[in-house]
């Protein structure tokens, strides 16, 4: 990744002053610093008198952030690049791809707010529907429900009309597509409210009654193919992928799913996550089906493994993703 933000740095004194650093320092791409004590000594290295006339630093310019509601003169360029830091946009294009969404439907101190509290995890709610109107997601719903429409009858449907029927309370629009912005979610629910939850949407699936005691007396996950279940202890590598997600995200798996899919072979960890505000949507009936929170760990290529919403079955006290 390379040059999305950068920045000029000016000084007041120098500013005020009018004399050789009036114009700030050179154009700095902030993705080529890890901290800002590289910063300092890039200022230094330009002449600025950081202890004397220069203390007092402006962002004079900016490119790659787009909201003008923000009046640059008065930000500290320690504490934003700090904060761009921290969320990882500076690293990670997709991350920066989200922040620009984010941008142009709320401001850049909700953007500050959201990493004050969730750090790197800034836009663990926030999705994005790339390229996507309002027929496109009317679409998408209609296959995600199941629904097989022959083609000859797609063409009388009117998608952007059920696309805002299922989205528009939720979703906005941006120069992109559409994307939804969760707001903020109060963290660090104890393991065992978790394991409550998890145990009722179990229920909810109606999951072999053994399982289940296995999961509330023993902590045992059981995975499932073409809904036959077997215990994850018994597959140490997907064990330890699954103690590396509790771990890095904070949050509870009771069951996976594991398939071949055409862009490789897949587990898929129902979860319940930190944020108690979405228990409420993390599993809910649709026709012949339930749709859930997952995270998709792609074995085969682990850079495609995302989070999002699957939809399964539910059979015989197991459970099958088909959606």
């Amino acid at each position: 990744m390379n040059g999305n933000i950068s920045i000029v740095i000016g000084s007041w004194g120098s500013y005020n002053e009018c004399n050789e650093r009036a114009l700030g320092s050179k154009w700095l791409d902030l993705s080529d610093y890890s901290d800002w004590d590289e910063i300092v000594e890039e200022l230094k290295k330009d002449g600025f008198e950081l202890d004397g006339i220069d203390e007092e630093l402006f962002i004079q310019d900016v490119e790659g952030i787009s909201d003008n509601s923000v009046n640059w003169d008065y930000v500290n360029p320690e504490k934003l690049f700090n904060t761009l830091n921290e969320s990882g946009v500076l690293t990670n294009d997709y991350k920066y791809k989200v922040f620009c969404a984010f941008l142009e439907v709320r401001c850049f101190d909700d953007f500050e707010e959201r990493v004050k509290s969730h750090g790197e995890r800034w836009d663990d709610n926030i999705n994005l529907w790339s390229g996507f109107d309002w027929e496109d997601y009317g679409k998408e719903m209609l296959d995600c429900c199941g629904y097989q429409i022959p083609d000859e009858i797609i063409d009388f449907i009117d998608l952007e009309r059920y696309g805002r029927y299922c989205g528009e309370e939720y979703l906005q629009e941006y120069s992109d597509g559409r994307n939804t912005i969760k707001g903020e979610k109060t963290m660090n629910i104890t393991t065992e409210n978790k394991k409550q939850k998890a145990i009722e949407l179990m229920n909810k699936l109606d999951i072999y009654k053994p399982y289940i005691k296995g999961f509330r007396e023993n902590n045992q996950i059981c995975f499932f193919e073409n809904f036959g279940g077997f215990w994850a202890e018994q597959e140490p590598e997907l064990m330890a992928k699954i103690q590396e997600f509790e771990k890095e995200h904070n949050c509870l798996v009771y069951a996976v799913t594991h398939e071949f899919l055409e862009f490789g072979e897949c587990y898929d960890f129902l979860y319940i996550s930190d944020y108690e505000e979405d228990w409420n949507e993390m599993l809910y009936p649709q026709g012949n089906m339930y749709y859930v929170f997952a995270y998709v760990w792609n074995k085969t290529d682990d850079w495609c493994s995302e989070f999002g919403t699957i939809g399964i079955r539910s059979f015989g006290g197991g459970i099958k993703r088909v959606a």
